[in-house]
């Protein structure tokens, strides 16, 4: 079963309000990673945008890295940095750093950073 996530403008769930979806692309995957695609632009007619997502993402925040790409030039956006010391692994406790390229949305990797959780959990 491949889960798939709708995020939309505030309540709204119209199509003209939707911000981008997030897919997992690889069902068979240890690892969490999503392609995120942004809503089609109605004038455009490029092709390479209906085959490739526009962002890609791998890994959890929790155990493991979690990174953003922009698949075409490979670009990294965002990723998580952890703060291990073996006092937080013996409470229980953990701590870590998101990492924003300049002109990144953090909102936008936020809610990846929710969705991959999500995805983790359902696991």
């Amino acid at each position: 079963m491949r889960y798939n996530w709708e995020v939309y403008k505030g309540e709204s769930t119209e199509s003209e309000d939707l911000l981008f979806s997030a897919k997992e692309p690889n069902i068979l995957s240890l690892k969490t990673s999503l392609d995120v695609t942004l809503p089609p632009n109605q004038n455009s007619t490029d092709i390479i945008s209906s085959i490739e997502p526009d962002f890609r993402t791998f890994g959890r925040y929790i155990g493991s890295s979690f990174k953003l790409f922009e698949p075409i030039h490979n670009t990294l956006l965002a990723e998580v940095v952890h703060d291990f010391t073996w006092g937080g692994l013996i409470k229980g406790s953990y701590s870590f750093k998101v990492r924003v390229n300049p002109y990144v949305d953090f909102a936008f990797v936020v809610a990846l950073l929710v969705i991959a959780d999500d995805t983790s959990n359902l696991r």
